[in-house]
């Protein structure tokens, strides 16, 4: 007769590293494990089997791995932040020259401006559209804009008559403008 031992080694798992998204899971994220040590069941958190699960909403997953030797558990936390959600506020219109503050908060690890300026607040004295993307501490990025406008109301027409009596009532014959 003969007998023939084999040692059954300990198992063991390496879990994917944490991870993290922003806002939400866009799409379900697969979980990969590697295994060493000897043969086992492998078994997860959310009752899959096997070396890989997908996650769909944040949260730990833990694996484990059994056999006749021992039995193992590690785990993997998917965590979700919200986008920052900086406030330019509404759109909105002056007439002529103009200077507005623009602020994008202050709870932010960095802002950049589509002007390039990477400050806290700015100033507008443009008509255009100004857009603001933030970072918070987490790495999640967001983004506003706001578009100034032009209200001006172009008046201009050329009197047919004048009265140069001093009295500051149409005293010199010239055309009159406003917002030209």
């Amino acid at each position: 007769d003969c007998i023939l031992f084999d040692f059954l080694k300990r198992p063991a798992v390496i879990m994917p590293p944490n991870r993290q998204f922003c806002c939400a899971l866009n799409c379900p994220v697969v979980l990969n494990a590697v295994a060493s040590g000897g043969p086992a069941n492998y078994t997860w958190s959310n009752g899959r089997s096997g070396l890989n699960t997908t996650a769909t909403a944040p949260g730990i997953y833990y694996l484990s791995a059994q056999n006749r030797c021992n039995s193992v558990t590690d785990s993997c936390i998917v965590r979700v932040f919200p986008l920052p959600k900086p406030d330019l506020g509404t759109d909105t219109a002056f007439c002529g020259q103009f200077s507005y503050l623009l602020n994008a908060g202050n709870n932010w690890s960095s802002v950049i401006w589509s002007s390039g300026q990477t400050t806290q607040s700015i100033f507008a004295y443009d008509y255009k559209t100004y857009r603001v993307t933030v970072t918070d501490g987490n790495g999640c990025t967001g983004s506003d804009e706001i578009n100034i406008g032009s209200n001006c109301k172009l008046i201009w027409y050329i009197p047919d008559a004048f009265t140069p009596n001093a009295d500051v009532k149409n005293d010199v014959f010239l055309p009159v403008m406003n917002d030209v």
